[in-house]
């Protein structure tokens, strides 16, 4: 099986950032959140 991509979610919303990743995750991606660009 090869590696998941990995996908960086920024968002200042906490529920979005959640609702995305969840999203994102059961499409087998990894993914990786920042609040901020500067987080990023």
């Amino acid at each position: 099986m090869p590696p998941a991509k990995k996908i960086l979610i920024v968002d200042d919303e906490a529920m979005i950032r959640k609702a995305v990743h969840l999203a994102l995750e059961k499409e087998g991606y990894e993914v990786v959140e920042a609040e901020t660009g500067g987080e990023a």
